[in-house]
């Protein structure tokens, strides 16, 4: 157990929405990390990084025989998804090199495959896929603005 203290309060993760679905695709698998796999993704030295885990979920998905991985994780607080995020982006950075902008996402490529990553209202979206057009048509869909319900708020954790 982790955080004993969370356990003993009954805090409980929180699943965050995660509506996307790629015209086409057909799910293959959907899951939690959770803080462990996390601290594992970050690398050695990253607790921290790891440690105001709020939730998450990940779904896997064949779009025409390609992969599409989208993940939502929440945090306990904006500057827990901001210190997740900040982490995240060094590692691809180290492993991949510098990013381009695309919307409110960091895109690094290696090979055929792309990673994007956007920290967004207190959680963090990381988009991938060895498919081009999935991983743009995922992006779009998942920008900020594609989220927003008719008052400006974002529904749901």
């Amino acid at each position: 157990m982790l955080h004993p203290e969370k356990y003993f309060s009954g805090e409980a993760p929180r699943v965050p929405d995660l509506a996307y679905a790629p015209p086409g695709g057909r799910m293959i698998n959907e899951g939690v990390l959770g803080e462990i796999l996390i601290r594992t993704f970050l690398g050695e030295g990253s607790g921290a990084a790891a440690a105001g885990w709020g939730g998450d979920l990940f779904r896997v998905f064949d779009v025409s025989g390609r992969t599409l991985l989208v993940w939502a994780s929440g945090w306990d607080t904006p500057a827990d998804a901001r210190e997740f995020a900040e982490a995240a982006r060094a590692r691809f950075l180290a492993r991949y090199g510098p990013p381009r902008a695309d919307g409110a996402f960091q895109v690094f490529t290696s090979g055929d495959w792309r990673f994007a990553l956007a920290e967004q209202a207190g959680r963090v979206l990381l988009v991938s896929s060895d498919d081009a057009s999935a991983l743009q048509a995922a992006l779009v869909a998942s920008s900020p603005a594609a989220h927003l319900d008719n008052t400006g708020e974002r529904p749901g954790y």
